[in-house]
């Protein structure tokens, strides 16, 4: 193989130094093909890193909000008629507002007084006022929620029987019944739903006044 030697004639060069000349010179073509490949995986990557915190699918998820369960909205109630009266009455009154009543029904007044066959005990009696109410069968359920919220307060070793009526509704002036319902062994009954439901509100007997 020959080169051309400036103001001379052709030289001979060696298939050695050919190889040598040539193996160490990336061709144009081969240089672009490289940078492109390399452009082209930078670009993948940045989608990769991109698709993992930020895509449409992750801000569509975040701008989701989950449903919430609005609470049921309680009736105003006035402020029963007994406050301050009697350290008792006032602590089962207390219990029971704590607790809650359902919608549309409010606590009126608490009377109590000593039980006759149990000696330190006391017979108490939650008057309501529920107007949607037509007779004393409407209040087993809130009368046995009642129950439980008792059965487990700190005064519920001295209650001896319970009984729930609607008289709030007669103080008030509006339709009545004078009926109402009574646990006479609040204190041997344990109200705490180890029977069904349907169970402990038959629990209830219905006294007429």
């Amino acid at each position: 193989m020959q080169r051309e030697i400036s103001g001379g004639s052709p030289e001979q060069v060696t298939g050695a130094e050919f190889e040598r000349n040539h193996r160490t010179r990336p061709s144009r073509l081969s240089r672009n093909l490289v940078r492109s490949c390399f452009v082209v995986a930078i670009l993948a990557t940045a989608n990769i890193i991109i698709g993992c915190g930020s895509g449409p699918e992750l801000e569509a998820a975040e701008g989701t909000k989950t449903p919430t369960i609005s609470s049921v909205e309680r009736q105003e109630c006035p402020p029963t008629q007994d406050a301050g009266s009697n350290p008792d009455r006032d602590e089962v009154r207390d219990e029971i507002l704590r607790a809650g009543l359902p919608g549309g029904i409010c606590l009126f007044m608490v009377y109590s007084g000593e039980a006759r066959n149990r000696p330190g005990m006391l017979n108490f009696q939650v008057d309501l006022t529920f107007p949607a109410s037509n007779g004393p069968n409407d209040l087993r359920s809130v009368a046995t929620d009642i129950a439980h919220t008792l059965k487990v307060s700190a005064i519920s070793s001295r209650i001896a029987q319970l009984a729930v009526s609607n008289w709030g509704d007669i103080k008030a002036g509006k339709p009545r019944y004078d009926s109402y319902l009574e646990d006479a062994n609040f204190a041997d009954h344990i109200w705490n739903s180890s029977s069904s439901r349907e169970e402990e509100m038959a629990l209830w007997n219905v006294h007429i006044r």
